[in-house]
């Protein structure tokens, strides 16, 4: 359940048409991190999903690229910081900057 959950998140920041600029990506963090300090999914998985963002087809025109870009991008700064000083979870955002 929480691994399609995790999936449809990644989906949804990865649409090509919309840029999302009214802190959706921070309302998006709390449900993930709510899901991720459950403790019910391994640290491989949580790893290989955020590695996902950075799969999505490239050389698109504009606006296409610049929102998928922005969108990705978004999500995985807040990510970054929501995690930034919990080292239980440091391996959230050392793989956030291995993307960027």
């Amino acid at each position: 359940m929480l691994e399609k959950m995790f999936d449809l998140i990644l989906k949804k920041f990865q649409i090509r048409h919309y840029q999302y600029i009214s802190d959706e990506d921070e309302r998006m963090i709390l449900a993930i991190e709510v899901a991720i300090k459950r403790a019910l999914l391994e640290e491989e998985f949580v790893t290989s999903w955020i590695s996902k963002f950075n799969n999505y087809e490239k050389g698109m025109i504009y606006p296409e690229t610049y929102n998928i870009t922005f969108n990705v991008k978004r999500i995985l700064r807040s990510l970054y910081f929501k995690f930034l000083d919990n080292k239980e979870y440091s391996y959230i955002p050392k793989t956030c900057l291995d993307i960027f």
